[in-house]
C-alpha cells in the first residue's frame, strides 16, 4: 500500500515519458508458441508455474477481461468470436509468463522502480489506470490535484484495492521497460557492419550459375544406400529441427444441420398466408411488419431511391411502382448469410430531396477542466451527455435564434465552428448518412440526432432536388431446420459414429462413399478453443485430450453441425521420434542428398581442374549442367532471393570475373561466375547507416526477447485442468 501514501502526499506531477515500446516485446510475444503442460495444482488460483513462480488465475482473468473490453470497443460492441478469444487467451498467458520471467531477470541484476516513479505514472492523465480510478471516484481525470485529493480522502476499499492492483502492474511494466532498454543498449552496430549491410542492400550484382540438381537423375537414388547408423547420425545432428509441442491430430465428419426441402415448402406456405393478410391489412404497417418479421429484420422507415438497397424484385420494377403493390414470397440471403423468404409491400411513393444541407452543434463526451467565465463544462459520462443535449435542444426549440450562438459556445466540432457549424450537403452515402432520414423535414427545422461521435443538434438549411423514393415494408423469415429434419440428420451422424467405433468402416472411405464432409485438424493444443471451421469447439478439444489413440467420439452438436471425431495421432512435448514416417523420409533424403552432393561436386570440380575457364566450358564437358544468368540486383533483395543462401554468400565473396569452386547446397551443386558488381555510391561515412542498423537491432529486441527468455525456462501450464 506504499503507493497510496505517495499518491496522498505528492503535490505535483513529474514529466514521465514512457514510449509505446513499454510492453511491446510482451505484445509481440503474445501469439508465440504455448508452453508445455503439466499435471497441474490442486489450488484453483494457481494457473501455472514459471521457474517455480506461481501464475495466478486472477491475474490471468484480469488480462483476459481487459483485452476483451478493448476488443469490444474496437469492434463497436460486436461479439468476440472463438478464434479471437483464443488469441486473447494466448496473449494473456504469454504476457504473464514473459512478465514473470522479466521480473526474475530484474531481481537477478537489481532493476527496480521506486514508489515515486510509480506514483508519477499513476497520476499521468494519459494512462488508463488514471481514467479507471478517476471514474470510480467521480473526479476529472485531467486534474492531478482532484485525483490526488480524492485518493487522499477515500476510504472505499474497492478504490484502494484498485490502486494497489494498478501499483503492481505499473511497477512490473516499469521494470520491464528498464530491462528492455538495458538490453537494447547492448546492441551497438559498428561502421564496418553498417558498410557491409549497405553494400548488400545497394550494390547490384550480376552473375551466371551452373547447376546439377539432386533430382535430375544423374545419380540414381537406387545407387545410394542409407544405413540406420547414418540416419541416426543425421537425426542427432539435426535434432532441434524435430522439436514439437504437445498436440493431437484429428479427423472430423460434419453433418450440417440444414433445412430440408420439406422445411422450405412449409415456410413458403406460411409466407403466402402472411402475404394474404398483409394485402388486406388496414392498420399500422410498421406494427404488422414488426409482429410478423424476424426480430433481426425490423420495419425500415426510410425512403429509398432506385438502386439504394431495395430488394431485387422491387428495384427491377421501380419505374412502375405504386402504393399497395405486394411482392413475394421471394428468396434472398440475410446479413448472416442464411437463406430467408420475404414478402414486401410498397407503402408510400414520394418525390423527396436527394440531399440536404445542414449545420450542427456537436455535444461530445469530454473531460475538460472548468474554465472561469466559460460556458464549457466537463461531460464525462453518457448520462451527463444526454442531459446537456436535452437541455440545449429544449432551449433552441423555444428560441430558434439561439442556434448560432450555441454553435459558438457549445459545439465540440472545431472544424465546422469556423464555418458557422455548416456541415455541407448530407446524403445517404457520405460520412453523415445517419443524419439523412431525420433531416427530411422542412427547411429551418431543428432535430436532435445521436451520432458516432456524440449528439448533434441539426438545422436544415436547404433541400436538394427531388427524386422518386419509396417506403417499403418487408417481412423476413429465416429458413430454419425443423425438429424432424434435425433428428434425421442426427440419426445419420449417430449411425456413422457407431460404424466407426465398431471398426466396420474407416473414416476416409466412409466420407468418400457417402459424400460426407471430412475435415482434418493438425496439432491441436490442449488450451485451444477453436477447431478450424467450427466455433465453440472447446468440448471437442477436451474430448481429444481425454481419448485414446484411434478412439471415435459420440456425436457433438456444435456450430449448427453434428460432428463425429476420430483421434488420429497424439504427440507429447519434446522431439519427434526418428521412427516417425515423416522424420525418417526427411532424414533419408538429407543423407541421400549429401552423398549425391559429394558425387556431383567432384564431377564439377574435376571439370574445372581439366581446364574449364567458363561455365560454358563446364557444360561442354558435362552436358547435364544447367546454366542461367541472374538479373542485376542487390544481394539482400530482388530476384537474388530465389537462389540458395550458399550461392548468395559465394557471389558476395567472389571478385568480379571470377569463377567459384563447386558449392553443395540443399537442392543441388552449383558453380557461380561473377560478371559485374556496380551501383555503389562513393560513401566513406556510414554513421547514418550505423544508426539505422542500431534501430533495427533494437526493434528485434522488442520482437524476440520473450521467446529468448522462454527458451531455457521451466514453464508449467495448468489451464487445461483449470479453465473452460
Amino acid at each position: 500500500m506504499a503507493i497510496i501514501q505517495k499518491l496522498r502526499s505528492k503535490s505535483g506531477l513529474m514529466l514521465v515519458v514512457i514510449g509505446g515500446s513499454l510492453l511491446l516485446f510482451v505484445l509481440m510475444d503474445a501469439f508465440s508458441n504455448k508452453a508445455g503442460g503439466g499435471l497441474g495444482s490442486s489450488d484453483p488460483n494457481e494457473l501455472g508455474e514459471v521457474n517455480g513462480t506461481i501464475v495466478e488465475t486472477k491475474d490471468y482473468n484480469e488480462y483476459v477481461q481487459s483485452a476483451e473490453m478493448r476488443q469490444r470497443r474496437q469492434s463497436q460492441g460486436m461479439p468476440i468470436d472463438d478464434y479471437t478469444k483464443q488469441q486473447i487467451n494466448e496473449a494473456a498467458w504469454n504476457q504473464l509468463v514473459t512478465l514473470t520471467l522479466v521480473e526474475e531477470e530484474c531481481d537477478k541484476i537489481g532493476i527496480s522502480s521506486s514508489d515515486d516513479e510509480v506514483a508519477d505514472i499513476f497520476l499521468n492523465p494519459g494512462y488508463g489506470f488514471t481514467q479507471t480510478v478517476a471514474e470510480m471516484l467521480k473526479v476529472n481525470p485531467e486534474s492531478v490535484e482532484q485525483l490526488r485529493e480524492a485518493i487522499k480522502n477515500s476510504s472505499d476499499a474497492k478504490v484502494l484495492n484498485e490502486v494497489t492492483k494498478f501499483e503492481k502492474q505499473i511497477r512490473t511494466q516499469l521494470n520491464a521497460m528498464k530491462y528492455q532498454n538495458l538490453l537494447k543498449a547492448a546492441f551497438v552496430a559498428t561502421k564496418s557492419e553498417a558498410k557491409y549491410q549497405y553494400t548488400l542492400a545497394n550494390e547490384n550484382v550480376e552473375f551466371e550459375i551452373a547447376s546439377l540438381s539432386f533430382s535430375n537423375g544423374i545419380v540414381n537414388d537406387s545407387t545410394i544406400k542409407v544405413s540406420d547408423e547414418e540416419l541416426q547420425a543425421a537425426y542427432d545432428k539435426n535434432k532441434n529441427d524435430y522439436k514439437q509441442k504437445e498436440g493431437r491430430d484429428i479427423k472430423l465428419l460434419l453433418f450440417p444441420q440444414e433445412a430440408s426441402a420439406k422445411d422450405e415448402a412449409a415456410l413458403f406456405s406460411t409466407m403466402e398466408e402472411i402475404k394474404t393478410r398483409f394485402i388486406a391489412f388496414k392498420g399500422n404497417d410498421a406494427t404488422f411488419v414488426n409482429s410478423e418479421s424476424d426480430p433481426n429484420a425490423p420495419f425500415d422507415a426510410a425512403y429509398h431511391k432506385k438502386s439504394d438497397g431495395l430488394p431485387t424484385a422491387i428495384d427491377s420494377n421501380f419505374a412502375s411502382l405504386n402504393e399497395g403493390q405486394v411482392f413475394g414470397p421471394y428468396q434472398e440471403f440475410g446479413v448472416n448469410g442464411k437463406k430467408v423468404l420475404r414478402v414486401s409491400k410498397v407503402l408510400k411513393v414520394k418525390q423527396l430531396a436527394d440531399s440536404v444541407r445542414v449545420k450542427h452543434v456537436l455535444i461530445s463526451l469530454r473531460g475538460l477542466p472548468d474554465v472561469p467565465g466559460s460556458d464549457k463544462f466537463p461531460i464525462t459520462s453518457e448520462e451527463r451527455l444526454f442531459s446537456v443535449a436535452d437541455s440545449l435542444y429544449k432551449k433552441v426549440q423555444k428560441n430558434p435564434a439561439l442556434f448560432d450562438e450555441m454553435i459558438v459556445k457549445h459545439s465540440d466540432d472545431i472544424m465546422t465552428k469556423a464555418t458557422g457549424g455548416d456541415i455541407g450537403w448530407v446524403n445517404q452515402t457520405n460520412k453523415y448518412s445517419y443524419m439523412f432520414d431525420s433531416c427530411m423535414l422542412n427547411t429551418g427545422s431543428v432535430m436532435k440526432i445521436m451520432g458516432r461521435d456524440g449528439i448533434h443538434l441539426v438545422k436544415v438549411l436547404q433541400q436538394g432536388g427531388l427524386t422518386k423514393k419509396v417506403n417499403v415494408g418487408t417481412i423476413s423469415r429465416e429458413l430454419k431446420i425443423s425438429d424432424d429434419s434435425k433428428f434425421a440428420i442426427q440419426a445419420t451422424a449417430n449411425k456413422a459414429a457407431d460404424l466407426l467405433k465398431n471398426k466396420k468402416e474407416k473414416i476416409d472411405s466412409m466420407a468418400t462413399k457417402n459424400g460426407y464432409r471430412m475435415m482434418q485438424q493438425m496439432a491441436i493444443g490442449k488450451n485451444d478453443i477453436y477447431v478450424q471451421g467450427l466455433q465453440g469447439a472447446r468440448e471437442i478439444v477436451k474430448w481429444t485430450y481425454n481419448a485414446n489413440l484411434g478412439d471415435v467420439s459420440n456425436v457433438f452438436d456444435i456450430a449448427e453441425n453434428f460432428v463425429v471425431v476420430s483421434l488420429e495421432k497424439e504427440y507429447e512435448e519434446g522431439f519427434k521420434s526418428i521412427e516417425d514416417d515423416q522424420v525418417k523420409r526427411e532424414l533419408e533424403m538429407k543423407v541421400r542428398n549429401e552423398k549425391k552432393g559429394a558425387i556431383l561436386q567432384k564431377k564439377l570440380n574435376d571439370a574445372i581442374a581439366k581446364g574449364a575457364k567458363s561455365l560454358q566450358d563446364i557444360k561442354t564437358m558435362l552436358p547435364e549442367v544447367n546454366i542461367e544468368k541472374s538479373t542485376p540486383a542487390p544481394l539482400s533483395g530482388g530476384t537474388i532471393y530465389s537462389y540458395e543462401n550458399d550461392v548468395i554468400g559465394m557471389v558476395g565473396a567472389l571478385p568480379v570475373k571470377t569463377m567459384s569452386k563447386a558449392i553443395v547446397g540443399r537442392n543441388g551443386v552449383y558453380v557461380v561466375y561473377v560478371l559485374n558488381k556496380s551501383g555503389l555510391l562513393p560513401i566513406t561515412d556510414f554513421t547514418q547507416e550505423a544508426n539505422e542498423l542500431n534501430n533495427k537491432n533494437k526493434t528485434m529486441v522488442d520482437q524476440f526477447i520473450g521467446d529468448a527468455l522462454k527458451t531455457n525456462a521451466d514453464i508449467e501450464d495448468y489451464r487445461f485442468e483449470k479453465l473452460d
